[in-house]
């Protein structure tokens, strides 16, 4: 029994860019299901469970085919655990906890691979989501002030809202007994269309009508009904980020006695004069007092329970969802959020051509990396320890590279003068440079230069048609990698020699295209779990998570658990033996099209754990279909088009549809002697790793260059390519020529004698002779 597990405060990015411990996901799940299941799990406790999309609400991140898609979560596990954890450091600064068997996604040569993270060494380059894509929601102003429903009266400047009451219950009257409103509200001149927050949430709910619509119909909000503010069109706007984002950096958020201030300091006094003016046409009606200290620092406050209430809620400072409420904000917004912060708490270094933002806090450096990911925007985070006035840790999230840099830039807007210049100034240096080659994040999967190669060498062009350096052969050849941005440029130029449907011309473009970058391991370590359990969940749709900043990894498998947990009587290697029956009840489909001839054949693909012929499930699929056809990965590595296996794979139907009358007569006879030679080619294949060429026979030398030639001339060909089955059944017969005839043990005679090639050249000269 394998159990993936991770560390419990892992946090799971969620399908609207947030995040969420998965112990909080797997401990929610638990409570709505009322209880999970429980197994031994050796010395522990492990607990399962299958939960539906009302036990488990959150949408998460997956990743298929190089892009993020949203799955729901399928099931959940809860495992005891007192052994120890992995802890893997990435160069983005990400740090994830995992048992030694959980799996990863990680960029080898052939291609992206999932390898448990005790196989995992320092340089693996795992793969993680470049841009965080969400649907992208603003909040209105009325729905982030909930949280203290009774410290705000809404002013209404007409009598929509009295009008719908009307409607529903006939008479104000009416509605007040209804709702247990005091009808005093409604009539008396004091109290006219001015009701508390907690009413019109009241109203909102009874009579279906959003937070969204009321707000349109405010005239203003006060808080205790003396301070008096205005919100233009009462929505959350771009600017109100951009406060926040000074706030956040350089400023504070606090509650003093009765009073509630938004504060912010700088040496600027142009940077403390935006402050102003951005704050005053957010929030219309509250004064500003300025002091300066005897440092020449300017210190700007506003006394007004609006501002806080909606600033706070929307960065959540000190609890554990801090600015994760801005992940869903459209990119405009937190762009402006970012241009606040930098003004604040960022830097430009133009010597290491990097913008620099800092934090004291962990959690805050990891939710600007996130926000820096929905921009698309990639980051490292590097602790350092400060000696001011007292030395403490602090964070730098480092924003380096052409293309970053050139994107952050392109969606922030400095208000801090000297800062401005300096970005100006790195932008203009950074658009000089033609290279993308320090962009280690962005470099291209390995297994790109395999396909690359095969590509080229199929359709005939030369390296010099691509580019007169000699880059292509270093690339091929492994010696050197290089940027998605130069293999997008040679594969733009390869595109007028080959057939852009071609799949290996497919697959390099979603090379280029996808929604991934490369992250470094940078450490591991052995470390001991900080709590009781670990815990993970399962994705059905995709097998995948995506956790701390962007890391893709496997999921667990919870079937065969939730089978014992059961105790259902297990089949092979612990699968319920129901497997077959279901397995069956998806394979065993056939349809047809109403009013046409025919029929619908269903053709499923199936993925093999680590290309494992023996599992269950692959192993029942090959009983319950009428055939399979079996693509391997080594035979793809080595240019095969199509990299069919022909040894495991196998037909049924096959007898039914061979030989005279319907392709030729040789058919059976030929294809069974090429499986059996072939199968003798690949044996001395595996026995040439053991004992080197040097020690085989001179027979299985023979059948070791059988099989390459199988492969190449028989298997191989081009994507174009379309043989019919007399050009089929001649190419085999080349290719059993080089064997002797005293080892075509499967052919007839009479069936030699009218098709070897070798014989028939005999008839031909015969019969020119005579």
């Amino acid at each position: 029994m394998t159990n993936y597990c991770f560390a419990g405060d892992t946090e799971v990015i969620l399908a609207d860019g947030t995040t969420r411990p998965i112990g909080e996901i797997v401990e929610l799940a638990a409570g709505k299901a009322g209880k999970l299941i429980d197994m031994r799990n050796g010395s522990g406790l492990l607990q399962l469970g299958v939960i539906s999309s009302q036990q488990c609400p959150y949408t998460v991140l997956s990743w298929n085919e190089f892009q993020h898609t949203k799955a729901k979560v399928g099931a959940v596990e809860k495992v005891a655990y007192s052994g120890k954890l992995l802890e893997i450091t990435f160069r983005s600064g990400a740090i994830l906890k995992v048992t030694p068997d959980h799996k990863i996604l990680v960029d080898t040569i052939s291609g992206p691979r999932m390898i448990p993270a005790k196989e995992l060494r320092i340089g693996d380059e795992v793969y993680s989501i470049e841009t965080i894509e969400v649907e992208e929601e603003v909040p209105d102003v009325l729905t982030l002030l909930q949280d203290n429903p009774n410290m705000f009266y809404l002013h209404f400047k007409d009598d929509w809202l009295e009008k719908k009451l009307i409607e529903r219950y006939g008479n104000l009257k009416a509605s007040s007994n209804r709702l247990g409103i005091s009808y005093r509200k409604f009539t008396e001149a004091k109290f006219k269309r001015a009701l508390s927050l907690s009413d019109v949430l009241k109203i909102s709910n009874e009579l279906g009508i959003s937070m969204k619509d009321i707000a349109g119909h405010v005239d203003r909000i006060t808080a205790g009904k003396k301070i008096s503010t205005r919100i233009p069109n009462y929505k959350i706007t771009p600017e109100i980020l951009r406060l926040l984002g000074w706030v956040m950096s350089d400023g504070y958020i606090a509650k003093y006695q009765s009073q509630y201030i938004v504060g912010f300091s700088a040496k600027s006094k142009e940077l403390i004069d935006e402050f102003t003016r951005y704050f005053t046409s957010s929030f219309i009606g509250p004064r500003a007092k300025v002091q300066r200290d005897q440092n020449g620092v300017f210190m700007i406050r506003f006394a007004n329970a609006l501002a806080y209430s909606i600033l706070k809620s929307l960065a959540r400072p000190g609890e554990k969802e801090e600015l994760l409420p801005i992940v869903r904000l459209p990119r405009k917004y937190i762009g402006e959020f970012l241009s606040g912060y930098i003004d604040g708490d960022g830097s430009i270094n133009l010597r290491n051509k990097a913008v620099i933002i800092t934090t004291s806090s962990r959690l805050r450096a990891n939710r600007i990396q996130l926000l820096l990911k929905r921009m698309g925007v990639q980051s490292s985070i590097v602790s350092r320890v400060s000696r001011g006035w007292k030395t403490s840790t602090v964070y730098d999230i480092v924003v380096r590279g052409k293309t970053d840099v050139l994107r952050l830039a392109s969606g922030i807007k400095l208000a801090h003068s000297e800062k401005r210049a300096k970005l100006m100034k790195l932008v203009e240096m950074l658009s000089k440079l033609n290279s993308y080659k320090a962009e280690k994040a962005r470099l291209a999967p390995k297994g790109a230069a395999l396909v690359f190669k095969r590509l080229r060498e199929r359709y005939g062009i030369s390296q010099k048609s691509i580019e007169a350096s000699g880059n292509i052969s270093d690339f091929e050849n492994l010696r050197k990698r290089i940027s998605r941005k130069t293999l997008e440029r040679w594969l733009n130029r390869l595109s007028r020699f080959v057939n852009n449907e071609d799949p290996d011309y497919v697959a390099l473009r979603r090379m280029c295209n996808g929604n991934y970058v490369l992250d470094k391991i940078v450490s591991i370590a052995e470390v001991s779990s900080e709590h009781d359990f670990v815990y993970d969940i399962t994705v059905p749709a995709t097998s995948r998570l995506i956790v701390a900043n962007g890391i893709i990894t496997s999921n667990c498998e919870a079937l065969r658990e939730l089978s014992s947990a059961r105790e259902e009587v297990p089949s092979r290697k612990g699968y319920p033996g129901y497997m077959y029956s279901d397995l069956a009840s998806i394979y065993e489909r056939a349809g047809r099209i109403k009013g046409k001839p025919g029929s619908i054949t269903f053709m499923p693909i199936l993925t093999m754990p680590g290309g494992d012929l023996t599992h269950p499930i692959p192993d029942l699929t090959g009983y319950i279909t009428e055939g399979q056809i079996f693509l391997d990965l080594d035979l793809f590595n080595r240019g095969i088009y199509p990299p069919i296996n022909v040894l495991p794979s196998l037909s049924r139907l096959m007898k039914d549809g061979i030989g005279a009358g319907k392709t030729r007569e040789d058919h059976k006879e030929v294809s069974d002697q090429l499986y059996a030679s072939y199968s003798q080619g690949v044996k001395a294949r595996e026995l040439v790793k053991i004992v080197g060429e040097a020690g085989l026979s001179e027979r299985e030398r023979l059948y070791l260059e059988f099989a390459k030639r199988f492969e190449e001339r028989l298997l191989s060909q081009g994507f174009k390519e379309r043989r019919t089955i007399e050009e089929t059944l001649d190419i085999a017969w080349d290719v059993l020529s080089m064997l002797p005839e005293g080892e075509l043990t499967r052919i007839s005679d009479g069936t030699i004698r009218k098709f070897h090639p070798k014989l028939r050249e005999e008839k031909a000269v015969v019969y020119e002779g005579i």
